[in-house]
């Protein structure tokens, strides 16, 4: 005979998603005229949406900010890092960051700006700052040649 439950068994909410948790980091600077860009790919092969909770991000140099964008697809111009499951045991989250020095143009649709000179940026709101969707990556662009930014952030890679 089968057993029936009784009871309930409740979990405080930021224990639902920690195994899902991840983060990725990268710093990136302008060279030669160059604006500096890196960015966060979803590499996801099974539709698992990359949520970014949270955002540390300092920006120095001439540049009076960062703007942010979305593109389709993946720079061709360098390997991405994978990012880190914040639970250590747990396999390799989706995900790959990339910098390199861009030539101006900013990758895709701008979507919002960040910051200013030498200023610091952290947010964690309690809802997605951004949600990536399989193929597409987030993009960070230095608006001047000759400014430095290093950022980190947390994500969860969730399916709908």
């Amino acid at each position: 005979m089968a057993r029936s439950p009784k009871g309930s068994y409740f979990r405080s909410t930021p224990d639902w998603f920690w195994r899902s948790m991840a983060t990725v980091g990268f710093a990136s600077g302008s060279t030669g005229g160059t604006y500096p860009q890196a960015g966060l790919y979803n590499n996801a092969t099974d539709g698992q949406l990359l949520h970014v909770m949270g955002l540390s991000m300092h920006c120095s140099g001439a540049g009076e900010g960062i703007d942010v964008s979305f593109a389709q697809g993946v720079p061709a111009f360098s390997a991405g890092r994978p990012g880190t499951a914040v639970k250590l045991d747990e396999i390799a989250p989706p995900g790959l960051s990339y910098f390199t020095n861009g030539v101006g143009a900013v990758p895709g649709y701008i979507i919002g700006y960040l910051g200013a000179a030498n200023a610091g940026t952290f947010a964690t709101p309690g809802w997605p700052l951004w949600i990536i969707p399989p193929g597409y990556t987030l993009w960070f662009n230095g608006d001047q040649t000759n400014t430095f930014f290093f950022a980190t952030l947390w994500y969860l890679h969730l399916k709908e």
